[in-house]
């Protein structure tokens, strides 16, 4: 049975600095989530709903991210005072979002985590029956 999941990208954008080669390892990173986890799900006829809570020190975060992710709904803000605050302010935009279209799974992830294998290789995941 297809899924409507949703893919909530937290933390800070742009990590590694505005350079150009932190650029480049940003759009990687985005990349590698779209290859390797929303690209399977897609496959397997899921619906998949790319969020991106942004905060960064980078000028046009936003507008960067979306040239890997133009599709993707933003939640653009100030940086939080800690991790835990941003965390939370993504999670009542999620749920404001999602009370107008549930979704069945929620996957959180952050900024600079980088995929190295596709979803089908995991030993858990949502397409998986069990």
């Amino acid at each position: 049975m297809p899924l409507r999941i949703a893919l909530l990208f937290r933390g800070e954008a742009f990590r590694w600095g505005c350079s150009q080669a932190a650029i480049v390892r940003q759009h990687a990173a985005i990349e590698s989530h779209m290859q390797n986890l929303v690209a399977p799900l897609r496959a397997g006829g899921h619906t998949v709903v790319l969020l991106m809570s942004v905060w960064s020190s980078c000028p046009g975060a936003v507008r960067m991210l979306r040239t890997v992710v133009p599709s993707a709904q933003t939640l653009d803000g100030s940086a939080p005072p800690t991790q835990a605050h941003g965390f939370v302010e993504s999670l009542h935009w999620f749920r404001a979002l999602d009370s107008k279209q549930p979704h069945e799974v929620l996957i959180v992830t952050r900024y600079d985590l980088t995929l190295h294998a596709p979803l089908d290789r995991w030993s858990c995941n949502v397409t998986n029956s069990r």
